[in-house]
């Protein structure tokens, strides 16, 4: 597809982050271009599990968890319209969490988030080992007990990926198919991107939001841009007998999620490689015992597929989200880690409104700005 000779705003990279911004954007009658150097949704936005939470890690309040539960209703107001507009269904469905305790430390420990997460108005609770067999007997049998959320949801995630983008375009919007290679500017003003071809695009305004890649623009900015892959493998399940589980599981970095389409994940691993994306048998065995630990119905489980992708973590594990500090018309979005497709509706807002007012009142941004790391 040949790229429009001008755009309100291009955006560099085609995950979640850069097409919920290019929607929002659309949606506010602005032209905005996707430009992806490989396809949408290559990345970790569509290989990822796709569960809408904000609780894993809350303890408590910070900027991480308060992005989390601002963009989860917004999640449910957007699967109302959405596949409408797209023609896409991408199985948003609400979905009850367990996590579990196996012994007195977690337990003790998941009864505080407990606490506190109900002191936020969120609907959870603790379920002892009769509780835990009203919501599925066949989950977690060892465990002593668990945090029980009903605060949750899920999205196939590729798909959503596919219906911001078919959204976009029903609205004026554009993908390009280039790789971006550098910034050109004007006294200050970011003005084009400039293509691996020696082509340029001329914009009004661009995002920066190429994931785990986007440090490779350090050297077109000058700024530090402190973000890293994260490693995640993941494995798909097929269950031969049986109703799929009735909840989620959680417990650390594992989880054990059914998909409507009916088949269950298993992850996940977090690990510091690089850019490996190959899935490791160490990670296979860790993530099959986890699950045979929540579920040990599994164990004759059929595995259809084992992946791997690279989620784009912050150094201070904060999204990075907002203006590029010492540019005009230049912003970045990423950093999001393992919460991309959760903390991308609330982004996407928020960078539409930074682009269009220079303000938002989404949640308070300072926390996210770029400019943490000088500039």
């Amino acid at each position: 597809m040949t790229a429009p000779a001008r755009a309100d705003v291009i955006l560099v990279g085609g995950g979640v982050i850069s097409c919920a911004t290019a929607y929002f954007l659309a949606k506010e009658g602005l032209r905005p271009l996707i430009v992806e150097r490989e396809a949408i949704g290559f990345g970790a936005s569509g290989a990822a599990a796709g569960l809408l939470s904000p609780l894993a890690d809350l303890r408590g309040e910070g900027p991480t968890t308060e992005l989390g539960l601002v963009s989860l209703p917004l999640h449910r107001e957007l699967a109302q319209t959405l596949p409408a507009e797209s023609g896409i269904d991408y199985h948003f469905a609400e979905i009850p969490v367990l996590r579990p305790a196996f012994n007195d430390e977690e337990e003790r420990d998941l009864r505080e988030a407990v606490l506190c997460q109900q002191a936020l108005g969120l609907d959870v609770s603790w379920a002892d080992q009769d509780g835990l067999l009203q919501v599925d007997e066949g989950l977690v049998p060892e465990a002593q007990g668990a945090l029980h959320s009903r605060v949750e949801a899920q999205v196939d995630p590729y798909r959503f990926v596919l219906a911001l983008t078919a959204a976009v375009e029903k609205m004026g919007g554009a993908v390009h198919y280039a790789a971006a290679v550098g910034l050109q500017a004007k006294g200050g003003r970011a003005t084009r991107v400039r293509l691996a071809d020696a082509a340029t695009l001329e914009a009004d305004n661009i995002v920066l939001a190429m994931g785990p890649w986007t440090p490779q623009a350090e050297a077109w900015t000058g700024l530090s841009i402190p973000v890293e892959p994260l490693k995640g493998q993941l494995m798909r399940l097929q269950v031969l007998q049986g109703p799929l589980p009735a909840a989620a599981v959680f417990w650390g970095k594992h989880y054990l999620l059914p998909k409507p389409a009916g088949y269950i994940l298993a992850g996940t691993t977090e690990e510091l490689v690089g850019f490996d994306t190959q899935p490791t048998a160490e990670a296979r065995e860790a993530i099959l015992e986890s699950a045979l630990r929540f579920m040990p119905a599994l164990e004759d489980a059929v595995i259809t597929e084992h992946t791997a992708c690279l989620r784009p973590l912050a150094a201070d594990q904060v999204p990075i989200i907002g203006p590029a500090p010492g540019w005009d018309r230049l912003f970045i979005a990423t950093g999001h880690g393992r919460k991309g497709i959760l903390h991308s509706v609330a982004t996407g807002r928020i960078m539409a409104d930074l682009i269009l007012r220079g303000q938002t009142d989404v949640v308070e941004i300072a926390p996210f700005s770029p400019a943490r790391w000088g500039g």
